[in-house]
């Protein structure tokens, strides 16, 4: 069973190797080899471990105490699993992210259209050059107003 889940990865072993520095490239080939060796006899195990056939055994066995004490010994093995505790925990910080995502998605979108209408406005307005000073303070009063502001401060009226 493990065999196959692991044989389902693929290592994408030119990417990989781009990466690695030209110093490091034999010990790189070297761990590919190692890797795919490994892998090989992995795909040859079968999914499930064939059974003991402990007639068998019972038979040829001169000492049917060893056989009997081995064959206890063996149906009391449990090979545990882990528990899957992290889950539910995965799922709900993927939903988070997905949440967190849509709202993103969403304000980029209206500030995108806010800009694109900002655009819009500048390029339609009238060009600096060509205003006069009164369509300028008419067209940004904000600036006008911190200008007055600054003019009083340095002492004009």
């Amino acid at each position: 069973m493990a065999g196959r889940k692991i044989a389902i990865k693929a290592v994408d072993w030119a990417k990989l190797g781009a990466s690695i520095p030209k110093a490091l490239s034999a010990d790189f080939n070297g761990f590919r080899v190692k890797h795919e060796e490994i892998r090989g006899r992995l795909l040859l195990l079968p999914e499930k471990p064939t059974p003991i056939d402990w007639s068998y055994y019972q038979k040829n066995v001169k000492n049917q105490a060893l056989v009997k004490k081995f064959h206890d010994a063996y149906s009391k093995v449990v090979v545990p699993r882990p528990v899957d505790t992290e889950s539910k925990n995965i799922e709900n910080k993927k939903k988070e992210f997905d949440i967190e995502a849509m709202k993103a998605n969403e304000e980029t979108t209206a500030a995108i259209a806010q800009l694109q209408a900002e655009i819009e406005q500048i390029e339609n307005s009238k060009p600096f050059e060509e205003m006069t000073p009164e369509e300028y303070v008419e067209k940004h009063p904000d600036i006008a107003k911190k200008t007055l502001a600054e003019m009083k401060e340095m002492g004009f009226r």
